[in-house]
């Protein structure tokens, strides 16, 4: 059965009778080079997807945050199949950024407004720039109307648009519609322009709901070549009997029904998905309801995000996407929890695959077995599917089952996604062989990954760990003595009084070090931090005394989940009490990474 919209416009004996829809716009690349030629495609639909609406205007909007969405281009649907497909050629955006674009059904008398899911696209700079087109600024005059009318009579909307220049528009499509105060403007019919650039059509006048003086206005949403376009606004009373209120049965409530448009079947964390749908009661929209989205779980229902509808009980609701800990399919569902006077409802799941971009991470040692007190070093990359991974911490750990992994070292990532770390060879397992890895620890956009596990990426809480590598120390370090001779030496130093360096630092600016808590214990050793930093400024002192001039350094203490917030001079490693090796003594080291 092939639903068709009634053929006569304006004809509207009921004001709220709009039959409710959803507008699909088809995924779009996130990313394209200027020149290039995208497709938008999609389907106009009844909200129940049961029936196709034909040879409708849908608009391809760019959204623009605080300002009037551009308006890209305008298709029809098909007569067959109720689906569109139009191309552009990409152009950068003319403030630089992406692309927020969404298709719009703006509504007609009989079918209410319906708007798309939107697709963030970037059009990068091409080699040879291709020029912005320019639209052209038109003038569109609405006729004037009568101020008073009574209900049941016909009024005429009829109106000119033609260009700044004089020239006529022709097969334009003209909106008009009621202004509403504090609220989303009211279609009342669409006309188009014939080959003088003139629009006609009638009207059976209604009372307005609610009461009041309608507002009218022609408006043009505009085009890639005619800018949009907006009349004078005329102001109608229809007089006559007024609509029955409505009064709820005896003991009971109002019947509802809520629609949530179709969402996105797969999405990426940190991306934004808008809700959007149409409250209704009685086949009349309820407007400044309370709508929540949420997913349906095996026990009490995961909330994400609530909204309200507005004047047309229509709701747009956005959530910027946090993924599960271990779930990654969602069942969506929108739901109005209803009130004394309505009844509650519910819409039906729809399934969403919430996933992170992919990151994967090799580690490099020449060293198989390594005498203790030894420098080794560990390089290795890191790649992100999608972003930059500059800053991002790589940790390189002995693998103790069953107890916190020991903290080896940490390495910063440089834009390139190369890493480095060095590491003082000291016995950190009983049976004097350290099994190695390194890890990425994710964030809410990128998976885990490390190096002990086939699969590569894990979830958040890890995954087996058994592919590590192993690294022999041989022998033990010696007590470390301090430096000797001259009057550099404190009265009272100790053998825990000073830092290793293995090169000089660069002190035209204050040496950065980072503090790094074991991740793995960092409840048990956080205690730490206040003494570590409290133990360089000993330092300073002195060698301030002795030597005189500034040895001031900065501190940043780095917390499990964070990124580095500077490449580091020194990288002071906060490690927890090792059983294995009986690791009793207080001396602290810190080994820089070169």
């Amino acid at each position: 059965m092939l639903f068709v919209p009634p053929s006569i416009p304006f004809m509207v004996p009921d004001a709220f009778a709009q039959t409710p829809l959803t507008l699909i716009l088809d995924p779009l690349p996130s990313t394209v080079q200027a020149g290039n030629t995208i497709t938008f495609s999609g389907i106009l639909l009844t909200a129940d997807q049961q029936y196709f609406i034909p040879n409708e205007t849908i608009y391809i909007k760019d959204d623009v945050s605080f300002g009037s969405d551009i308006v890209m281009g305008t298709v029809t649907t098909s007569n067959e199949d109720g689906t569109f497909s139009a191309t552009w050629t990409a152009v950068p955006r003319r403030d630089g950024g992406a692309y927020d674009f969404f298709a719009v059904f703006e509504g007609t008398s009989d079918l209410g407004y319906a708007r798309s899911q939107e697709y963030s696209v970037t059009v990068t700079t091409a080699t040879t720039p291709t020029p912005t087109p320019t639209t052209t600024s038109a003038i569109l005059i609405l006729d004037q109307l009568p101020s008073k009318v009574e209900s049941g009579e016909s009024i005429t909307f009829s109106g000119t648009f033609k260009m700044t220049d004089g020239r006529v528009v022709t097969d334009a499509t003209i909106y008009l519609k009621d202004d509403i105060t504090g609220g989303a403007d009211r279609t009342i019919g669409t006309l188009t322009t014939d080959d003088n650039g003139r629009f006609s059509g009638t009207w059976i006048t209604v009372p307005r709901s609610g009461g009041g003086s309608y507002d009218f206005y022609a408006v043009y949403e505009g085009s890639a070549n005619v800018g949009y376009a907006r009349s004078q606004t005329h102001s109608v009373t229809v007089q006559g009997a007024t609509e029955s209120p409505q009064v709820p049965p005896v003991g009971g409530t109002y019947q509802t029904h809520l629609i949530l448009n179709k969402i996105p079947s797969l999405i990426h964390a940190g991306q934004t998905v808008t809700f959007t749908g149409q409250l209704t009661t009685n086949g009349q929209p309820l407007a400044n309801a309370s709508i929540y989205i949420k997913e349906d779980d095996p026990g009490p229902d995961q909330f994400i995000v609530d909204g309200r509808t507005n004047s047309n009980g229509q709701f747009s609701i956005q959530w910027q996407v946090t993924p599960g800990l271990v779930e990654l399919d969602f069942d969506i569902y929108a739901v109005f929890e209803g009130s004394n006077l309505y009844d509650r409802a519910r819409t039906a799941n729809q399934q969403m695959t919430v996933a992170k971009y992919w990151s994967d991470i090799t580690l490099y040692s020449s060293h198989q077995t390594v005498k203790a007190g030894e420098e080794v070093i560990f390089s290795g990359t890191l790649k992100l599917e999608k972003g930059n991974p500059e800053g991002f911490v790589i940790y390189i750990k002995d693998e103790d089952p069953g107890n916190p992994d020991d903290l080896m070292a940490t390495a910063y990532v440089h834009r390139d996604g190369s890493f480095r770390a060095n590491w003082a060879a000291t016995q950190i397992d009983a049976n004097g062989s350290a099994d190695v890895y390194a890890v990425f620890e994710g964030s809410n956009v990128y998976y885990r990954s490390t190096t002990c596990d086939s699969s590569g990426i894990t979830f958040d809480f890890g995954g087996l760990c058994d592919e590590t590598f192993s690294l022999q120390v041989i022998g033990s370090l010696p007590p470390m003595q301090p430096p000797t001779g001259g009057q550099a030496q404190p009265d009272k130093m100790t053998d825990d009084d000073y830092i290793k360096l293995y090169y000089a630092l660069d002190f035209n600016k204050p040496p950065v070090i980072v503090i790094f808590p074991q991740p793995d214990s960092y409840d048990s050793v956080k205690k730490f931090i206040i003494p570590a930093q409290e133990g360089v400024l000993i330092w300073n002192a002195m060698l301030e005394r002795e030597y005189g001039g500034n040895w001031d350094v900065d501190f940043h203490v780095l917390k499990p989940g964070f990124n580095w917030p500077i490449f580091p001079d020194i990288v002071m490693n906060l490690v927890e009490h090792d059983n294995d090796v009986n690791c009793t003594g207080t001396m602290g080291v810190a080994w820089t990474s070169g």
